[in-house]
């Protein structure tokens, strides 16, 4: 009797594959469908987290292989469109990655997201859903500048949530050397 397939299933570990396949070489960790941010090793968040070209080329390396867009290396010769799915795919899961840090070092309790898989993150990402970009975490109560980010409208909160990142990305590599 042959065995029925799950064609979302199997559609989804065709992703995890090529999109893991970089990530497992560099970062020494095993991916699977079910990966998400907080299940990651701190070394592998604080290259992440990092701003620049070494982490967007990480992260990309990712999306293209999710979704079947071929190797990095080809993304300048992308259609537009693609790029600048990728693009913005690339600066969502940025946003979140550096959400997971701050939850590690407790400077937040919670974040938008968090309990996806990458995986899932990247094939259902909406690039018209601006939610994702505006409903920044909440600080932990516990962090020194929580009345000052309590007392902020929302969009502020969004600007002083993304300007502490340098100070939380110095903390987080004290914290996990």
């Amino acid at each position: 009797m042959s065995k029925l397939v799950d064609l979302n299933e199997f559609r989804m570990g065709q992703a995890c594959k090529r999109g893991f396949a970089q990530w497992q070489k560099r970062f020494g960790e095993a991916f699977t469908i079910e990966s998400r941010f907080e299940d990651l090793q701190n070394s592998t968040i604080g290259t992440l987290a990092e701003p620049g070209d070494n982490s967007t080329f990480i992260f990309n390396e990712l999306i293209m292989g999710v979704l079947d867009l071929g190797n990095v290396m080809k993304f300048e010769y992308l259609n537009p469109a693609d790029r600048l799915k990728i693009v913005d795919t690339q600066l969502f899961l940025a946003d979140l990655v550096r959400f997971e840090m701050m939850h590690r070092i407790k400077w937040i309790d919670d974040y938008l997201y968090r309990g996806r898989s990458l995986i899932e993150l990247i094939l259902t990402f909406d690039d018209t859903d601006y939610s994702q970009f505006t409903n920044p975490p909440h600080l932990s109560k516990n962090h020194p500048r929580f009345d000052e980010f309590d007392s902020k409208i929302p969009r502020e909160k969004v600007v002083m949530v993304r300007q502490l990142i340098p100070e939380a990305l110095v903390a987080f590599k004290e914290r996990f050397k």
